[in-house]
């Protein structure tokens, strides 16, 4: 293993940040593949995951056919206080790409990790579920990338059908999605799910198993070497925008919901109550206008007027 700073900051206190990137087998063969974790501070599965990956690699890297790059913490300052945004500059990193060399730290970090990244054949970003949800394990791609080439004759959603998630979800993308980390290259899968800011065991350990047989898909990680049958890896569906309901709430107060994560509801089915805190009465009733499996749902009850509650994979003939 091959330790280096990508990016090293004086921070006014006096100390110094470094984000470390940490590499596994030899650039002079086979794929390139860089696992990234920790853009934003309150996504610890992500950076958990990084950590067991590592702790993997190091048992048989001599016999890796190309190159893991692993990323464990791009923005640890906010990482170190479990908070989404830049301390002191109360910047979202994970809208700061392609970064620039001249700009405030937030932008330089992001384009020192671009040139870092440059000849990888596959990034993978690995996160944890947005604060305030709890999500089932999914694999995100962009939507119009999902027949690009990692390697021969193996497309990004071949590889994104491999991480051992319930889900691939091709997105669309939005109005920022431009200067997100993973809409800069061309083969780019995000690792999703669990609770926000929170460890769940299952689900670090689906994503650890998941990065480690996407490596033998992609020819890095010899198939024997693999501490599992490759049979135990679930078989995801795969989603396109128009296959996942977004639940918004009319009303503020607060959000108590009625089904669990991964539940199969039907049409018009209740999902949840918007409860008014100060005379304890129900406000709105949330329900469902499709039949589907809840993927994603609110655990943090306070919302407000227009906020999402669920997202919903859309069944028909339930």
């Amino acid at each position: 293993m091959q330790s280096s700073n990508i990016f090293t900051l004086q921070t006014p206190s006096g100390a110094k940040l470094t984000v470390q990137r940490y590499r596994f087998g030899q650039l002079q063969k086979g794929p390139k593949i860089s696992f990234v974790a920790g853009v934003r501070g309150d996504a610890p599965e992500g950076v958990r995951v990084a950590f067991r990956l590592m702790r993997s690699l190091a048992t048989f890297e001599d016999s890796l056919l190309g190159t893991v790059d692993i990323y464990p913490c791009i923005n640890p300052l906010a990482a170190e206080q479990g908070q989404r945004l830049w301390p002191g500059f109360q910047i979202d990193q994970n809208r700061q790409f392609p970064g620039s060399p001249d700009g405030h730290p937030p932008a330089r970090l992001a384009h020192a990790l671009m040139q870092s990244l440059q000849g990888s054949d596959l990034v993978v970003e690995l996160r944890g579920a947005r604060p305030g949800f709890v999500e089932l394990p999914q694999a995100m791609i962009r939507e119009e990338q999902g027949d690009s080439m990692v390697s021969d004759g193996i497309t990004l959603l071949d590889v994104a059908r491999q991480c051992n998630t319930s889900v691939v979800w091709k997105r669309g993308a939005g109005s920022k999605a431009h200067k997100t980390l993973g809409h800069q290259f061309q083969n780019t899968i995000v690792l999703d799910g669990g609770q926000g800011n929170r460890l769940t065991k299952e689900v670090g350990e689906i994503f650890a198993d998941g990065c480690l047989y996407l490596l033998t898909r992609t020819t890095v990680l010899p198939e024997e070497l693999l501490p599992f049958p490759w049979m135990a890896m679930e078989d995801p569906v795969v989603l396109s925008d128009q296959e996942v309901l977004r639940v918004r709430v009319n009303t503020a107060g607060l959000f108590l919901p009625s089904v669990n994560l991964g539940e199969i509801v039907e049409s018009e089915g209740e999902l949840g109550v918007v409860m008014d805190p100060r005379t304890s009465t129900v406000v709105e009733t949330v329900v469902t206008s499709q039949s589907g499996r809840i993927m994603a749902l609110r655990n943090q009850p306070v919302v407000s007027q227009g906020e999402l509650v669920a997202r919903i994979q859309v069944l028909e003939g339930v």
